[in-house]
């Protein structure tokens, strides 16, 4: 089946000397504005995805990700460039940037997560932050179509969506949950 679906993409890249990718608009170190314009955003898109990143040997949630589909936003919290490794400059901050989180996924729109119960279980077991709306799993969904192939996030990404392999983009390490 992988095979099938690389030739299918590699017969619809041959189309253009190019490569297209999909445009998605991503804020990675947000300001509390861009933060304010993506909850509108959210807040009349029918579903949202939801993505975190931990450090198990820490018991810390580093990033909480959303996503529109063509506007993205990372909530950070760790930033090893910094002081403490702290990305909010006080505790206040800290603070408001939970609270925003908390009120993203109180939205009453669908989450789309990968690999979710990982997720809800650190969300709602260190922050006690609960989902509302209706709840999928892109990896369960993939799963129980082809329980044979790789469920990670990144093998999805290169099957359904046209984006760069972006977890190859960064060190992987203590900072990456398992996908499986």
């Amino acid at each position: 089946h992988t095979v099938v679906v690389d030739l299918m993409k590699a017969k619809r890249e041959s189309s253009s000397k190019e490569i297209k990718y999909d445009e998605v608009k991503i804020y990675i170190e947000p300001t509390w504005e861009e933060m304010e314009r993506f909850e509108v955003l959210a807040s009349a898109s029918p579903s949202i995805t939801v993505d975190i990143e931990t450090s198990p040997s820490r018991k810390q949630i580093t990033c909480v990700g959303f996503s529109t589909g063509a506007v993205s936003l990372v909530v950070p919290f760790v930033d090893k460039r910094k002081p403490g490794y702290n990305y909010w400059p006080d505790l206040q901050s800290e603070f408001r940037a939970w609270c925003y989180v908390r009120n993203l996924l109180s939205l009453p729109n669908s989450k789309i997560l990968q690999n979710g119960m990982y997720d809800i279980t650190w969300l709602w077991g260190l922050m006690g932050i609960p989902l509302k709306g209706n709840l999928d799993d892109t990896m369960l969904f993939h799963h129980s179509m082809f329980p044979e192939m790789s469920k990670g996030l990144d093998y999805l990404g290169s099957i359904y969506a046209n984006l760069p392999a972006w977890k190859t983009l960064h060190r992987r390490g203590e900072y990456n949950k398992r996908e499986d």
